[in-house]
């Protein structure tokens, strides 16, 4: 499950204990959701950003960095959730070029409308099974 956030809100050290008492009191499990952060904000804050997202581990979510626009951005927010014992997620994946300088990079998933275009649950079912036999 995934929660956008917004990337002011890397300053606040109070947002993983609000965000973990949300998730048990609509009896979601921390470890399946996705916090995603848009780049441009949580940059400017590097320092404070590094604690929220080390929080957000120890609470035992997870943390999806979107709307990357340079490389070494890519490479540096992969290292760091590594380091923090985090799986690296990339999302708007578009064209094999881009999944294959992830893969490069050790990115651990990838997502986006290289693989498939939103659709609904039937359809996402429908598109596992092909997916399963090819």
């Amino acid at each position: 499950m995934g929660i956008k956030v917004l990337a002011l809100s890397v300053v606040d050290l109070t947002l993983p204990g609000r965000l973990l008492a949300c998730a048990k009191s609509a009896g979601v499990v921390p470890e399946k959701l996705v916090i995603e952060l848009t780049e441009s904000g949580w940059l400017n804050k590097i320092a404070s950003g590094l604690d929220i997202f080390a929080r957000l581990r120890l609470c035992g979510m997870n943390l999806s960095i979107a709307d990357f626009g340079a490389q070494v951005i890519v490479s540096k927010s992969i290292e760091i959730g590594h380091e923090l014992g985090m799986k690296a997620v990339a999302e708007g994946v578009a064209t094999a070029a881009q999944l294959r300088i992830l893969r490069e990079l050790n990115c651990d998933r990838a997502q986006g409308y290289y693989f498939a275009r939103p659709m609904s649950a039937g359809d996402v079912l429908a598109w596992r099974e092909v997916d399963a036999v090819t």
